[in-house]
């Protein structure tokens, strides 16, 4: 019975979903301990374009097609996995190794080798460094 039941509330919150037309993605709020100095880094060294928000302590971003980024401070996880991550592509890998590479900003390939982009199972590039918090990026080329 309790199969059954399982089945049922499976297939009906599935159902649910598929009727929801999402327009877009909106935005993805990161927690983080300090806005201030992390709002930099992705001002700074990624050059997005910041946003207004009037709300203290935090700061939004512009990733571009209708798509932001909220940092919220206050509420952070203390441990930050690769798997957890923002990613971003671009058209030209070599531009974006070039331009870490000349602010320092430390990257990796997934499997951890220094200043190297790894292939994906699908021919994808794929690079990924860390925000001042350690909030894991992945920056692709596809």
């Amino acid at each position: 019975m309790k199969k059954i039941i399982l089945i049922i509330l499976t297939f009906g919150i599935s159902n649910i979903f598929a009727q929801i037309n999402f327009t877009y993605a909106d935005h993805l709020a990161l927690g983080v301990e300090n806005s201030f100095t992390t709002g930099e880094f992705y001002k700074n060294i990624l050059g997005l374009k910041e946003l207004q928000n009037p709300t203290p302590n935090q700061r939004w971003f512009d990733f571009g097609d209708k798509f932001e980024l909220h940092l919220v401070e206050g509420v952070f996880m203390s441990k930050k996995i690769k798997e957890n991550h923002i990613g971003l592509t671009v058209s030209n890998m070599e531009n974006i190794m070039d331009l870490l590479k000349e602010k320092n900003v430390y990257f990796e390939s997934w499997n951890g080798k220094k200043n190297s982009f790894e292939k994906r199972w699908d021919g994808v590039k794929q690079i990924y460094f860390q925000d001042p918090e350690g909030n894991w990026i992945e920056i692709n080329e596809k």
